[in-house]
């Protein structure tokens, strides 16, 4: 009950400040129209890093734009419905789980151990339009399964050596 309590009292003294809430905003990008965005370490420098489709931004500044792949387009819409950071090869840089609903397809981009250059993307299936992958640790193990939301059921589990 305590924890309850310590809730409702942190949700009412939001309620009384919420005039006192400010944030400030920083465009990075006028012309980056992407439906996904992450935020992590990129290239290992201990700071965090804000990748979206084709680029990331070196933090703290997001100043220096990096290009990461071209991805196709249609219309307003890019075929990147999720910028998720998992090392999936296991070189302790976090790649990146994309999935596209144009080509039908869950993929991850490998991160090019921070360097300045192309990503390569990998295909993982074929699964049908991705409009967003889900990541949740389902059976409990500490690592996230990839649930891919289109059609039919699909759970993608990274297996490790």
């Amino acid at each position: 009950m305590l924890h309850g309590l310590i809730g409702l009292a942190l949700i009412a003294a939001a309620q009384e400040g919420d005039a006192a809430l400010a944030f400030e905003r920083t465009l990075i990008s006028a012309e980056s129209i992407y439906e996904a965005a992450s935020a992590f370490d990129v290239n290992n420098d201990g700071n965090i890093d804000i990748f979206c489709g084709e680029y990331w931004w070196e933090g703290p500044g997001f100043t220096k734009k990096n290009k990461v792949c071209s991805i196709r387009r249609e219309d307003d819409y890019y075929d990147d419905f999720s910028n998720y950071p998992m090392d999936v090869n296991g070189d302790g840089y976090m790649d990146i789980i994309t999935g596209g609903w144009f080509g039908e397809t869950l993929a991850w981009r490998e991160n090019p151990k921070g360097q300045p250059t192309e990503w390569t993307t990998h295909e993982i299936k074929k699964t049908g339009n991705v409009e967003r992958p889900c990541f949740y640790d389902i059976d409990g193990d500490g690592d996230v399964e990839i649930i891919p939301n289109t059609r039919g059921v699909w759970i993608f589990k990274l297996i490790r050596d």
